[in-house]
């Protein structure tokens, strides 16, 4: 702002000194005025302070906002960690769910892209959101814990009916 208030200030008193100089030359005036001397002053003043504004002013990119962080955030929340496919993927292997090796299989490729997609969502969070900490930090933990929790379950649909199979065979 003070960059822009200056460089207005110094085209306004240029556009002022150049309107005296034509004057004077139309008049058949000789000498510059003492108005004129003290408005050049002005102008070089200006020049200079404008030259170290410029040098002051750093252009930043724009950093993400709040809103565009709640709107990722509800965004994976409607999409990838539904609380009905959560619930589905956390509740497979209960002693109620015999699943089938296909369903098992179909399980095992929606727990691989949960993985995948939570792990390069948290990611964009520590990376585009840096300055929300306060905010992405319990997210983060949140993303992990689900991922864990996610992995055990997959593990354990995965391995018990090779565990069952096995126990079969000592009894």
């Amino acid at each position: 702002e003070k960059l822009r208030a200056t460089e207005e200030k110094l085209e306004e008193i240029s556009l002022r000194l150049r309107v005296r100089q034509r004057q004077r030359e139309l008049s058949g005036g000789s000498h510059p005025e003492r108005k004129e001397r003290e408005m050049e002053l002005q102008v070089q003043a200006l020049v200079q302070r404008a030259e170290r504004l410029r040098q002051r002013v750093v252009r930043r990119p724009t950093t993400p906002t709040f809103a565009q962080l709640d709107r990722q955030v509800t965004e994976m929340m409607s999409t990838v960690l539904e609380e009905g496919r959560v619930r589905r993927l956390l509740l497979a292997d209960t002693p109620s769910e015999k699943l089938s090796q296909k369903e098992v299989d179909v399980l095992l490729r929606e727990e691989a892209q949960v993985q995948e997609v939570v792990s390069m969502f948290a990611l964009r969070l520590e990376r585009d959101f840096a300055d929300y900490k306060d905010v992405t930090t319990p997210l983060l933990l949140g993303l992990y814990e689900l991922r864990r929790g996610v992995r055990i379950v997959a593990f354990c649909a995965e391995h018990a009916p090779k565990a069952q199979a096995a126990a079969g065979e000592i009894a």
